[in-house]
């Protein structure tokens, strides 16, 4: 698949399946979104250092602001300050650049390990 294809399908399962999971999309302090960073950092035998989460604007997508990760920075947009979007953009500084099946392993494994979710029975390939 393409790129854009590839995020399309990932957008579409975040927003229609795994937003309806409250335990996960629940907004938090920065502080508390940062200890979440380092446990999981810790726990995967992160091998830099954990990254730093900041609460900023985000980046545009089309006509909505986004979250980003460039390795040793994550910033959460507004509305996006959860642990869904951590888990996200940390599988993207562990080394997904793409939103491809390499990428979505990582990020189903991660909410496997740390949120008990079982996202592989839930992937309808959106």
């Amino acid at each position: 698949m393409t790129k854009a294809v590839d995020t399309r399908r990932q957008y579409a399962f975040e927003d229609k399946v795994l937003s309806g999971i409250p335990s996960i999309n629940k907004q938090l302090a920065q502080s508390t979104l940062q200890r979440l960073i380092n446990r999981v950092c810790k726990t995967i035998a992160y091998e830099y250092q954990p990254p730093v989460v900041v609460f900023g604007p985000g980046v545009r997508h089309g006509k909505q602001m986004l979250s980003w990760c460039n390795g040793p920075i994550i910033e959460l947009a507004p509305g996006q300050r959860d642990k869904l979007t951590i888990y996200h953009e940390l599988a993207h500084a562990i080394g997904h650049e793409d939103h491809d099946d390499e990428f979505r392993s990582c990020l189903f494994g991660l909410l496997y390990l740390f949120e008990g979710i079982n996202c592989q029975t839930m992937w309808t390939g959106v």
